[in-house]
């Protein structure tokens, strides 16, 4: 089914943002295989960047947040949304403002299951799954350290 009707590229556009924010390059990708044109497809995007109503800079709060709320870290979250399209400069200023560590501290005491983290093998496992969710190094070393002072309680530091 090809959509070649602005009103109603503009109405499928509002279905999308109905559910979630998206970001432009979401859009694009979702539409452009539906689309008999694609310049009118970006003529409507275009529209609703001027009203408001698609916003990279918006997606991007709602993006970091819900990957944060799900224990990843700013390395895999930057990634992510350097691949649906968004520019560095709409969320490293949201990416910069978070306190990563406590993230990480709350990421960690959840996998160990309050455990002590007294054998090597179990601590280098919990470093490379902090690690595939996003964490730096940095983040990931204080985390370690701050959990075996035992200074973590639930969640806290």
């Amino acid at each position: 089914m090809e959509l070649s009707d602005p009103k109603i590229i503009r109405s499928k556009l509002m279905d999308y943002l109905a559910r979630r924010e998206h970001s432009e390059f979401e859009l694009k990708s979702k539409l452009g295989r539906k689309v008999s044109s694609i310049k009118e497809l970006e003529r409507q995007i275009e529209n609703l960047k001027k009203n408001g109503l698609i916003d990279d800079h918006r997606f991007s709060e709602a993006y970091i947040a819900s990957r944060q709320r799900k224990g990843f870290g700013p390395v895999r979250i930057s990634q992510e949304l350097i691949q649906r399209g968004v520019k560095e400069e709409a969320f490293i200023g949201i990416i910069d403002s978070i306190d990563w560590l406590k993230s990480a501290q709350q990421v960690l005491l959840k996998k160990s299951k309050g455990k002590e983290l007294n054998d090597k093998k179990i601590e280098i496992k919990l470093k490379q799954f902090l690690s595939y969710r996003g964490f730096n190094f940095f983040q990931i070393e204080n985390a370690i350290e701050t959990f075996n002072r035992n200074e973590m309680v639930d969640g806290q530091s």
